[in-house]
């Protein structure tokens, strides 16, 4: 009688432990930082299979560039986790490190730099450093830097408000076949920012980044899914 009890006894206990980490590893995913242009779902998308697949976030590679545009691409994904290894990263010299390798050219490192920049997340708020990190980013080919870029520009984040060399960028990007680029040109056309309105361009861009797995381009006027 006295073993049964004993049992339901601890069998409670463990339930009760096992609750008291579930609700203190969400309390603890809640109080992560949080990257404005890498968890935004505009400019969210999966990595493509040819890159450094997620699981490198639990073993990072040997090269510390690579770990650190690791850390932002699984952000980029939503993994929280990621965005606290991310910033911890900068912290340590990673903005170096991205810098370095941003100046050999690789877009990525130049786009994840510049959204930290901009969010002013494990360095510095420096809307001009973001800016000329963007436009390192879009000169080396990551098409999505071009639609951040695009973003910039027109709201004058780091440089003066030029509708046309937004549009120009978004343009790009969308050609490069980035959602959020075609998504934003869309929006602009939409707008009619440059004082003219182009319901038929606006309606292709948006449908573009539907079809390119964009799912809020999907719920705007048009797109067929």
């Amino acid at each position: 009688m006295y073993l049964h009890i004993l049992f339901f006894v601890f069998l409670a206990v463990d339930w009760i432990l096992a609750l008291l980490w579930v609700a203190s590893t969400l309390t603890a995913l809640r109080m992560l930082p949080r990257i404005p242009d890498l968890l935004d779902e505009k400019y969210a998308a999966p990595i493509p299979s040819s890159q450094t697949p997620l699981i490198s976030v639990i073993v990072p590679a040997r090269d510390e560039a690579q770990a650190g545009v690791t850390f932002g691409r699984a952000c980029d994904l939503g993994v929280q986790e990621a965005c606290g290894s991310l910033i911890a990263f900068m912290k340590k010299g990673g903005s170096n490190v991205l810098g370095s390798a941003c100046d050999r050219g690789d877009g990525a490192s130049c786009f994840i730099l510049g959204s930290l920049f901009s969010g002013g997340a494990g360095v510095p708020q420096n809307p001009v450093s973001a800016f000329e990190l963007f436009q390192k980013s879009c000169d080396s080919g990551w098409w999505r830097g071009c639609g951040r870029l695009g973003v910039s520009y027109l709201n004058g984040q780091g440089t003066a408000v030029n509708p046309s060399l937004a549009i120009e960028n978004f343009e790009k990007g969308c050609t490069g076949r980035n959602a959020a680029s075609c998504m934003e040109a869309g929006q602009f056309y939409q707008d009619g920012k440059l004082g003219l309105k182009v319901e038929a361009l606006a309606r292709q861009r948006f449908q573009q980044a539907c079809d390119l797995g964009l799912q809020s381009a999907c719920a705007l006027p048009n797109p067929a899914r």
